[in-house]
């Protein structure tokens, strides 16, 4: 027993020996670090390199009391930190359907609006019923105004944004990703993000779908790309998505946690370059395959209903060979004219041939077929 408690107390001290020395330099670090707080990221470096990670928490932590501008570029900038907290979204069934939109205003920074002319929150939310996904995949673009009215049926009681969000996920029982279009710059991105991860709803949104990739790579360092996804995590995001249709995935390492890829217009299937592309990155979890719009989505809806129900087929019955998860295009809008006028592509809408191996039921019941058979 005297033996075991001498053990005890020499660990003890080797223990407060130890702790001394990691204090000593953490307060030596911290002072570096208040120093040089206009260079965030080489400070985080140096810090990296000696200390443990809890000790780096708590040097970033302390020194976010006494300089703003130092913590929030240098949360969690090592790869192997930002990589631990990737995560995929979960679920096998995405949904496509952007009910609100900065329409026509890529590049702005005002609220999303109501971007489905000619249909009511009611229709939205009953299609969502219907086939009930695991997510609502890119189901908003830019900042959200909670309070602002939806369109809903006449008779019916009013319903706000944060209203409509919430009955949206309630209807399937899923969760919202949100889109966020990078050509407004990093400052703004961080912006709207912060504003749409603590937006009124549940689930919270916790991860999010970032577009226009390549051009965002051409236009930004390497550093800068960094500092954003660091701050981005920092912020809570589970999971961060790239559009990779524009077939720059090859950059989307150590970033991304999902790549959303793109069909082959000419063949209707799975973009064989892109996909191999995208299982190469050691970062992302999921591939989620869709018919991107507006331009596919124009071409697509060219075909008969029997062939766009042939080529739905086809694209979620490659799902379990092909390693991705097919996002099925639901409700959108192919041409506008103004935001209040445009061509409606409804699956509810579009019916397949009565003498057809489809027999005559609408898309929307082919996609629910779909989802059993090759989703559940």
């Amino acid at each position: 027993m005297a033996t075991r408690n001498t053990t005890i107390g020499w660990m003890g001290a080797e223990s407060y020996k130890s702790s001394l020395v990691q204090l000593g330099l953490a307060i030596g670090l911290y002072g570096v670090a208040m120093l040089l707080a206009v260079f965030p990221l080489a400070t985080n470096q140096l810090i990296a390199a000696v200390l443990p990670n809890s000790l780096q928490q708590a040097i970033l932590v302390s020194a976010q009391a006494g300089a703003g501008t130092f913590t929030t570029q240098t949360l969690n900038t090592s790869s192997d930190s930002q990589q631990a907290g990737y995560r995929a979204p979960p679920g096998n069934v995405f949904m496509r359907i952007r009910p609100l939109d900065t329409q026509g205003c890529n590049s702005c920074s005002g609220n999303a609006v109501w971007a489905l002319p000619g249909y009511y929150a009611e229709n939205v939310i009953a299609l969502i019923n219907q086939v009930r996904p695991s997510a609502l995949e890119r189901y908003t673009s830019g900042p959200l105004n909670a309070t602002m009215l939806v369109p809903t049926a006449p008779g019916d009681p009013t319903m706000d944004v944060s209203q409509f969000m919430n009955a949206s996920t309630a209807a399937c029982n899923c969760y919202a990703i949100p889109r966020i279009n990078l050509s407004i710059g990093i400052a703004n991105v961080l912006i709207q993000a912060n504003a749409l991860y603590h937006f009124p709803m549940k689930p919270k949104m916790k991860y999010l779908s970032l577009d226009q990739w390549k051009a965002f790579v051409v236009n930004n360092s390497a550093a800068n790309i960094t500092s954003m996804f660091t701050q981005l995590y920092a912020q809570g995001w589970k999971g961060i998505g790239i559009n990779g249709c524009a077939d720059e995935i090859k950059n989307a390492s150590p970033y991304a946690s999902f790549v959303d890829v793109c069909v082959n217009t000419a063949t209707w299937l799975p973009n064989p370059v892109l996909l191999k592309t995208a299982q190469s990155q050691d970062s992302i979890k999921k591939i989620i395959l869709y018919i991107d719009f507006p331009i596919q989505m124009q071409k697509f809806s060219n075909l008969s209903t029997d062939q766009e129900a042939a080529a739905l087929n086809g694209l979620a019955a490659l799902q379990s060979i092909d390693k991705y998860k097919l996002d099925y295009n639901m409700l959108q809008v192919i041409t506008f004219n103004t935001i209040q006028n445009g061509t409606m592509w409804d699956t509810s809408q579009r019916f397949t041939n009565a003498s057809g191996i489809w027999h005559g039921e609408s898309l929307t019941s082919v996609i629910k077929q779909l989802v059993g058979k090759y989703n559940s």
